[in-house]
């Protein structure tokens, strides 16, 4: 039989969970229902009072599978070679 050589840490390792994840969840629920993203509520909730950071509110919204913004494409420039401020439209749709 191989040794297999790795830290004897990683393999007791228990995850905690805390005795507030029920309300935090019920709380980003209800914001969630008014207002539209993770940073949002974040804010909202530390102007609140509580304590927790944006890292632990998105991994409270994706196991609760609320919906998590995609980033918006960027557009392009407002103004040609000319001077003009016209924005160029597409001449032919895309496939």
């Amino acid at each position: 039989m191989r040794r297999v050589k790795i830290n004897r840490a990683v393999v007791l390792y228990q995850s905690v969970i805390r005795d507030d994840e029920t309300g935090i969840e019920q709380r980003i629920v209800e914001l969630a229902t008014q207002y539209y993203g993770y940073r949002t509520i974040t804010d909202m909730m530390r102007n609140e009072g509580t304590l927790i950071n944006k890292k632990r509110v998105y991994r409270i919204w994706r196991n609760l599978g609320l919906k998590v913004p995609k980033k918006q494409a960027k557009r392009g420039r407002l103004y040609m070679n000319d001077g003009s401020c016209i924005r160029s439209r597409i001449q032919e749709p895309r496939i």
